[in-house]
């Protein structure tokens, strides 16, 4: 993402915090089976206190979407402290996209029992180093919370957000260039919605770099089909056309989501485009 410009180091530093790490809010529902392996070894101090370690897959019955690519398949290992009708849990997840891209997540679970048997869990997660294509660069976190359909399979609900990345046929080959595909504008009157988090000061109506954001991310998300050409090994994007652009407003207002920095505040923001404008984008090569 292309920051812009200001004149004095102080204001390009704010500019860089506030508009290069923009969230992008996910949420979908994962299915997990009963662990293909589980293994449980008795503390002896109290009944009930143990640790154990197991591994189970998971579908994703309501995929996320990420840089433009579903969810897919989850493989998860986790190892927790069990006491009582509780355990407490941290874990790894090794996810697989549609399009076999892959991604690291670490999670901290609570989950609670009854009989042995598992009727709830929540807790926390984060994306990790290890990313491949699409998901190289991911960074994100959220939450989940899950329970038990009637086959005994744990539905969890997940959301959250994340920024990085490079969008869905971001390297390509076939000879085409990248800046000769050609890219979807957006006539006005219309208008489009996001959740940024970004410094307190520039969650605000009529601020310029959230424009310039917010409109990028646009042309972004929506353009990762039609920009497919050649970046001799980087990445073709869709970005916003600043130069056929016109009519673009911007209007935010602090909202009641939660950010990972705790410096940022979470913006809902409407970019509108007024009839008669264009938010105009163009396929762009752009460094990993």
């Amino acid at each position: 993402m292309n920051c812009v410009r200001a004149s004095g180091i102080f204001l390009v530093m704010l500019a860089l915090a506030a508009t290069c790490l923009a969230q992008t809010k996910i949420s979908g529902t994962v299915k997990c089976g009963k662990p293909d392996q589980f293994h449980q070894i008795n503390i002896g101090d109290k009944p009930g206190h143990a640790y154990a370690i197991s591994q189970d897959k998971c579908t994703w019955a309501k995929p996320m979407t990420i840089n433009g690519i579903q969810t897919k398949e989850d493989l998860g290992t986790n190892f927790s402290e069990m006491t009582g009708n509780s355990a407490h849990g941290h874990g790894y997840v090794l996810g697989t996209m549609s399009n076999g891209d892959k991604f690291v997540a670490t999670t901290e679970s609570m989950d609670t029992y009854d009989n042995g048997k598992a009727i709830g869990t929540q807790g926390t997660w984060s994306f990790a180093s290890g990313g491949t294509g699409s998901m190289m660069g991911v960074s994100g976190s959220g939450t989940y919370k899950g329970a038990p359909d009637a086959e005994g399979n744990m539905v969890i609900n997940v959301e959250g957000s994340y920024h990085g990345g490079k969008a869905a046929g971001g390297i390509r080959g076939g000879g085409k260039k990248c800046e000769d595909c050609v890219a979807t504008d957006f006539p006005g009157p219309d208008k489009f919605t996001f959740t940024e988090c970004t410094a307190p000061g520039y969650c605000k109506t009529g601020n310029t770099s959230l424009l310039h954001t917010v409109a990028i991310e646009q042309c972004q998300n929506q353009n990762s089909s039609a920009c497919t050409g050649d970046c001799k090994g980087n990445v073709c994007a869709g970005t916003w056309d600043s130069k056929r652009s016109n009519g673009l407003t911007v209007t935010a207002a602090v909202g009641g989501g939660k950010c990972t920095d705790p410096k940022q505040v979470s913006c809902d923001v409407t970019l509108n485009v007024a009839a008669g404008g264009m938010l105009a984008c163009k396929c762009s090569c752009n460094p990993r």
